[in-house]
């Protein structure tokens, strides 16, 4: 079973932010993309690749709704830790929801790296087949 097929809802992939995503960045801003945007629909469940939409799209979507930030990693690492935290930072601004969920999906644990996500509002969840790097 895959997170996706767990919760269900819609997930745009690869979603650009920071100085790639809508908003205007400083200049040297670095382009930045999230795994996955997940929201509730009242259509289909579907994952909708790069290719099917434009930041515009996603902005008009996902403006005030309540939406999951996701980022999928082989092992939780300090590093995909710290990109959920910014990720939620740079999304809010670039896309303007009612909120953002950081979620981060991962195949191998720390025990003591899932409790620190946790403690930053991070939602941790554990698939074997997590195969994203």
């Amino acid at each position: 079973m895959t997170y996706w097929e767990k919760v269900g809802g819609s997930i745009f992939t690869e979603v650009p932010t920071g100085n790639s995503g809508p908003e205007r960045w400083p200049e040297g801003a670095n382009p930045r993309r999230i795994d996955g945007v997940r929201f509730r629909s009242k259509g289909r469940d579907e994952i909708c690749p790069p290719s099917a939409f434009s930041t515009e799209q996603v902005k008009k979507v996902v403006q005030g709704r309540h939406l999951e930030i996701i980022e999928v990693k082989q092992s939780l690492n300090r590093g995909v830790i710290g990109q959920a935290v910014a990720g939620r930072v740079l999304f809010k601004r670039d896309y303007n929801p009612a909120t953002v969920e950081p979620v981060v999906v991962y195949g191998n644990d720390d025990p003591a790296l899932s409790w620190a996500g946790r403690r930053n509002g991070i939602r941790v969840e554990i698939f074997p087949r997590a195969e994203k790097e």
